[in-house]
């Protein structure tokens, strides 16, 4: 299984220089980075894909994206020393990443599946949260996830009041619907269920079916989820919520 190490101190012969611009072919994969400068980036085996990785003004980041990922990824970065790591069998499909805070983690486990259209954001300038997905994750169309509130609110001796570390966690196993919005701050525990258009405020615990504005706890208990309507499939969909 062969790596591809891009960075500055570690060129490759078969990438085409555009000015500031580096783009080359894997296999069935067309790979673009955008301004690597002292960036680095790590892509181990892709099936077809294109990926698009852009810095900045940026610095120090790091980017990991291991084998078989597979779909169209637009990651666009503007902050500094901040670090994307991608699992195994990552499947996304036209969807975007963007940061523009510094010091901060993006963490993709193995299996997770993304559908098309959403958008992942860590931009919270007070802080430095992080984004965890964990493994076999399902995410439908149009899912947002945001650590940060767009923008700041002050008191009137100017203290800011929405600051704060908005780490965002979807723990393994966990389906998201579409036109889902999760918010700063937010725990889904392994498991969980959350319904089509829901609006995620506040953390959830584990095996739960939460939906709604903000969402709300349906059911909790012992129920699993699986993938495909199959003995296989519901092995493994009730392994991953109980192990």
């Amino acid at each position: 299984m062969k790596t591809y190490l891009f960075s500055n101190s570690n060129p490759i012969a078969f990438i085409q220089r555009i000015r500031s611009h580096l783009a080359c072919f894997i296999k069935k994969s067309v790979i673009y980075i955008s301004k690597l400068n002292t960036n680095q980036v790590e892509i181990t085996a892709p099936k077809k894909s294109l990926i698009k990785i852009r810095f900045k003004k940026s610095q120090q980041n790091r980017v990991i994206i291991d084998e078989n990922f597979q779909g169209h990824l637009t990651l666009n970065f503007s902050g500094n020393n901040n670090h994307v790591y991608i699992g195994k069998n990552v499947s996304l499909d036209h969807s975007s990443i963007n940061i523009t805070q510094n010091n901060s983690q993006l963490i993709i486990e193995d299996n997770v599946t993304i559908g098309r259209e959403n958008k992942i954001s860590l931009n919270d300038v007070a802080a430095s949260p992080i984004i965890k997905i964990g493994r076999d994750c399902m995410l439908s169309s149009n899912v947002s996830l945001r650590t940060f509130d767009s923008h700041p609110i002050y008191d009137l001796n100017d203290q800011l009041l929405n600051s704060g570390k908005g780490d965002l966690v979807l723990q393994p196993h966990c389906w998201i619907g579409q036109d889902t919005k999760i918010l700063k701050g937010v725990t889904i525990g392994k498991g969980s269920v959350i319904g089509t258009g829901s609006i995620v405020t506040k953390s959830l615990p584990s095996h739960t079916i939460a939906a709604g504005i903000p969402a709300k706890i349906i059911k909790q208990g012992e129920f699993y989820w699986a993938r495909e309507h199959s003995p296989l499939s519901q092995q493994q969909g009730k392994a991953l919520s109980f192990e």
